[in-house]
């Protein structure tokens, strides 16, 4: 049975933009998808754009992927001109080193920042009301921890005497089989 420690831990990951959200901006961050009630402007939402991407799997006595985590920031503001603003800080914040520090302890990154730039998200929601929204996506990296007993085998046996015969060794926990 694979374990939630078998995996990447997203609820950590999020909780660190959303600590590195409130260290830089003071602001409040919040999953994109709440139902809830959402804070007094201006405020912050990310939003997970799709399950992570394999790059590599790397197998050394079981495997651990590197992955891309596409995930989309937004600033929520009262004004098209302060969300404009909080939208450049949040991406600021985000290329910081204190940003880079708290990522690297969870073993994530930034893939790139290049082409990354404030998009105008906002749209009209009850009529006449606006939701000014800027933001930007960034591809997150991260090592997926997932780790199997992949039995290694310690030797090889071949067995002279039995034709097409060959033994093999696992190794044990304290070396000695």
């Amino acid at each position: 049975m694979i374990s939630k420690d078998a995996v990447f831990d997203y609820p950590r990951f999020f909780n660190t933009l959303i600590q590195i959200t409130k260290d830089q901006l003071g602001l409040p961050m919040l999953n994109q998808e709440n139902t809830g009630e959402p804070p007094q402007f201006p405020y912050c939402t990310f939003h997970l754009m799709q399950g992570h991407q394999r790059v590599t799997s790397d197998v050394i006595h079981g495997h651990r992927e590197s992955m891309i985590i596409p995930v989309s920031l937004t600033v929520h503001a009262q004004y098209s001109a302060d969300g404009a603003q909080y939208g450049e800080m949040l991406l600021m914040a985000f290329q910081s080193q204190t940003a880079n520090y708290a990522l690297h302890e969870i073993e994530c990154g930034i893939q790139t920042f290049s082409g990354v730039f404030v998009q105008n998200r906002s749209v009209v929601i009850g009529g006449m009301t606006y939701d000014h929204a800027f933001g930007f996506d960034l591809n997150f990296t991260a090592m997926n921890p997932y780790v199997e007993d992949t039995g290694a085998i310690d030797h090889i046996v071949m067995n002279k005497d039995k034709k097409d015969s060959i033994d093999i060794k696992e190794e044990s926990d304290n070396g000695n089989n």
